[in-house]
């Protein structure tokens, strides 16, 4: 008997009560596509959240959610922006139902006359990886911790031995680790993120996601701020989110003279603990770029397994290969347009 067709659709604002209920049964495990993720990304970006959404004898199979940005040379898609926030089909994702709604998304960006898309797969669904044809695929890993192998055992054990020093190092020298407790605390923590950003060269998230996460009318999720301190002074922040089985480690920060103490390894190991008894099954420590090895070593040594993932990014307009970094930071923040590497080349394309 042949399969019956898909319809593919594109939904606004209007779809998201449905996608919500949909999220909630098929994909409750991630916070980066939970209907509150998308909703503060809409509001930082000032972007716009769409749906790619398949249907079958007139029920919603799959959907892809997404985020179209427009800007000086043209719109942008992403799905979806904003630090490395992962996306993927949900519900039915056969490598025939992904083809139809990545298909769907693209005649839509071409309807709309989008300059870029990038689709960003994620580390566990990785419904994406068969995406073809995409003008650049660039590659990354996640490195993320099987919580249900540490049941019933000292997490210490799983460690790296380098990891497990650090860790004693920091106990040894009397660093304490709490919960916070109220909202100054998230503050302290915005300023030491802040402080890591200038120290990096990089782009600090802005005040108004730390406000939001204050925001009890429209909550973002469920978050630990978990805070270390020395004789009486906070030294390190680790902010993560908790949805469904999975623990997202979202923002270290830590004051640059504390950094010998080593208050982040006493951090994430703290959480890691707590995150063993209440039953969850995975830590993500998030992505990681092929030129962050030392970066990459860090997040292994905690008894981390990884994958690989990738960006897809199809040039629909490729004048927009002719800006330059700066313009296209400016003028698309938070998004990926295409790699930087790649600018200057118009004719560049097809592949890593």
């Amino acid at each position: 008997m042949p399969e019956a067709e898909l319809a593919i659709s594109v939904e606004d604002n209007g779809f998201f009560a449905a996608y919500g209920a949909f999220w909630s049964v098929k994909d409750a495990n991630s916070f980066f596509r939970s209907p509150a993720h998308l909703g503060m990304i809409a509001r930082l970006t000032r972007c716009s959240i769409r749906f790619v959404v398949a249907r079958e004898k007139g029920s919603v199979v799959a959907i892809l959610p997404f985020a179209i940005l427009a800007g000086p040379h043209g719109a942008v898609i992403n799905s979806l922006p904003y630090y490395g926030t992962c996306s993927a089909v949900i519900g039915r994702n056969d490598p025939a139902t992904v083809d139809a709604v990545c298909l769907g998304l693209l005649a839509y960006a071409r309807q709309e006359n989008v300059a870029a898309v990038t689709c960003v797969d994620d580390w566990r669904a990785q419904s994406l990886g068969g995406l073809r044809n995409a003008d650049f695929v660039t590659d990354r890993t996640n490195q993320f911790i099987d919580l249900t192998a540490f049941r019933g055992h000292d997490p210490l054990t799983f460690y790296h031995q380098k990891t497990r020093n650090l860790v004693r190092k920091a106990e040894k020298l009397g660093v304490a680790i709490r919960r916070a407790s109220d909202s100054a605390e998230l503050m302290d923590l915005a300023a030491a993120h802040r402080e890591n950003m200038v120290g990096l060269n990089g782009i600090a998230k802005p005040q108004q996601f730390f406000d939001m996460l204050n925001d009890h009318a429209q909550p973002l999720g469920e978050h630990r701020l978990y805070v270390a301190s020395i004789d009486g002074r906070d030294c390190g922040f680790l902010l993560n989110f908790h949805c469904g089985d999975t623990v997202e480690y979202y923002m270290p920060a830590v004051h640059v003279a504390d950094r010998a103490l080593q208050p982040l390894s006493l951090l994430i190991h703290h959480a890691v603990c707590e995150a063993v008894a209440d039953g969850f099954a995975y830590w993500s420590f998030g992505g990681t770029w092929p030129a962050q090895e030392s970066l990459r070593h860090f997040k292994i040594r905690w008894g981390s397994s990884e994958t690989a993932y990738s960006y897809f990014t199809y040039i629909l307009d490729r004048r927009i290969l002719k800006r330059t970094a700066a313009e296209l930071l400016a003028a698309y923040p938070y998004f990926f347009v295409a790699p930087f590497d790649r600018l200057g080349q118009p004719d560049a394309g097809r592949g890593r």
